[in-house]
């Protein structure tokens, strides 16, 4: 699945909205959640190359292969904030309108 940059900023914005409405619980359980899916995959498939990853947020000009990564990362963030409070309405929503979620 190739996401274009626009669709990246998309979803970035998407997820800014999120944090700003999440509690500091809810973004301390998103993070933990998410920490336990990179140790699960670190578990399976060895070392992730966070230095690279660091590097590409912090980047001004991206392709759409980078752009397909970050707004995977985005989407997978915006899904947890969402259903962290149990906001399954959202997250049908989502599914409703074809994004690829987990």
């Amino acid at each position: 699945m190739t996401i274009s940059i626009e669709k990246f900023k998309e979803y970035y914005e998407h997820l800014d909205e999120r944090i700003a409405e999440s509690s500091k619980e809810d973004l301390a359980e998103c993070a933990r959640l998410l920490a336990l899916n990179v140790a699960h995959y670190k578990q399976k498939y060895g070392e992730l190359p966070l230095e690279e990853h660091m590097a590409m947020l912090s980047a001004t000009d991206i392709d759409e292969d980078t752009a397909t990564l970050l707004a995977s990362g985005m989407l997978e963030m915006t899904v947890t904030l969402i259903l962290v409070p149990g906001r399954l309405d959202e997250y049908e929503k989502l599914k409703a309108q074809g994004t690829s979620i987990h």
